[in-house]
């Protein structure tokens, strides 16, 4: 029997796994400058340093892969490429600290993703911390190390192991951060 791809990550540039599935690389991307210049991605919110970034500052973050199966193909394996979640927020100056009162912070915010047509989905922050989960939401711009199709740029949320994929956010244009 051969191990599910839905969870299993690989590196973009070496094609290495580590431990907990994902391994990363600094470099690499397979968009276009001409692709890149439309994406741009509103950070808000309970962020000391809410702003707009764009494709170029995305690509300057940690990158990973997801293979993943297709949902409409299930004996298809497509791999998204992008960076993880937790980081992009990072770049709006979130800071997550590993200390019990900082994991209370943490426990108590959520994340609110945003598409062009006006979808969204709620995360909790502490589904993206690696202090309190394994698991990667990776913020995708590219599919099987193309550009990501029309109907799903410029940004996609892919959220490995989940049974539905109703937080797989397509056409991802703003994320907040909220205190609750």
């Amino acid at each position: 029997m051969t191990k599910p791809t839905h969870h299993i990550l690989n590196a973009i540039e070496n094609g290495t796994v580590g431990d907990s599935g994902w391994s990363q690389s600094k470099t690499g991307g397979v968009v276009g400058a001409s692709d890149r210049a439309e994406v741009l991605l509103d950070l808000r919110g309970n962020l000391p340093n809410p702003r707009r970034i764009d494709a170029s500052e995305l690509h300057k973050l940690t990158r990973v892969e997801a293979r993943t199966t297709d949902p409409h193909d299930p004996g298809k394996v497509v791999v998204y490429s992008g960076t993880p979640l937790v980081e992009v927020l990072k770049v709006g100056g979130l800071l997550l600290d590993s200390g019990m009162a900082g994991i209370r912070e943490t426990v108590r915010m959520t994340v609110l993703v945003e598409a062009t047509d006006g979808y969204r989905a709620v995360f909790s922050l502490a589904e993206l911390d690696p202090e309190l989960t394994d698991r990667v939401i990776l913020l995708a711009d590219t599919k099987d190390r193309q550009p990501l199709p029309l109907r799903e740029r410029p940004l996609r949320i892919i959220v490995p192991d989940e049974k539905h994929q109703a937080r797989w956010v397509r056409q991802v244009n703003a994320v907040t951060i909220r205190k609750n």
